[in-house]
């Protein structure tokens, strides 16, 4: 058995990443995992005190709707416990070390799923400016793609105040899903289906969500043609994930990462 402790935190990134990550390991190492999150808050911790959900009981969720491996994985969660690094037995040396999925596959519809910071308290350039790069083109950038994409499709907006299955649901089978750099972004990746993401570091979105279109502004933004791309890199990736996943790199894992 490979145990894997990780720094619980309230994104949705952080809890598709360990979540996703634990099943890579168990498919590529063939062996039982068992997942460690260390919340440092009580049961019952909400992103936001208006929030239907609280953080652990959306990663209880999608560890549920999970596509299963031939072995066990294991999810424990461990409250009001804090630890100075973030992750243990970690291997991030490839794109597609958190790369798994749901269990149910998507399916093509014909509307679109918009991630934007629209109903976020306050946009990154007023609490953390570092951030920015996460969502280049603003809410005046979403809004304007709102515009233009409603006079042909329906759009259907998403964010984190939302029911998680309610989010898995429109995204398993929509169109595509169009946003910024986070957010329910990782619920779009967890599906599988293809992703528009807007982001001022390319790299660095390419690589957490692999077969994306990653664009920083709107000069390039043409959602067929883009969406096109998304699903041809979705096959082209199929024979190196194959290969990826069937490597074993129990060699390659750290005790600890901060």
């Amino acid at each position: 058995m490979i145990q894997i402790n990780w720094k619980g935190k309230i994104g949705y990134g952080d809890i598709v990443s360990p979540l996703c990550y634990a099943h890579v390991i168990s498919r590529k190492n063939d062996c039982d995992v068992e997942l460690n999150m260390h919340w440092e808050h009580e049961r019952g911790e909400k992103f936001k005190d208006e929030d239907i959900e609280t953080v652990d009981s959306r990663m209880e969720y999608l560890y549920q709707i999970v596509k299963p491996v031939k072995r066990f994985v294991t999810l424990n969660h461990r409250f009001n416990e804090k630890i100075n690094y973030n992750h243990s037995n970690y291997d991030d040396s490839d794109k597609f070390h958190n790369v798994w999925y749901m269990e149910e596959k998507w399916k093509q519809g014909d509307y679109i799923v918009l991630n934007t910071t629209e109903k976020n308290h306050q946009q990154f350039e007023d609490y953390e400016p570092r951030k920015v790069w996460k969502d280049p083109i603003g809410t005046e950038g979403f809004f304007e793609i709102d515009k233009t994409l409603s006079k042909r499709y329906n759009i259907i907006k998403v964010d984190y105040s939302m029911k998680t299955e309610d989010v898995i649901n429109l995204y398993k089978n929509c169109y595509a899903a169009v946003g910024y750099h986070g957010s329910t972004m990782w619920l779009a990746k967890y599906v599988g289906c293809p992703m528009v993401i807007f982001s001022g570091k390319r790299n660095l979105t390419q690589f957490s969500f692999p077969w994306s279109v990653v664009l920083n502004d709107l000069k390039h933004f043409s959602l067929e043609d883009n969406v096109q791309v998304s699903k041809m890199k979705m096959e082209l990736l199929k024979d190196e994930y194959r290969k990826y996943i069937q490597t074993k790199n129990i060699h390659r894992l750290r005790s600890q990462r901060t």
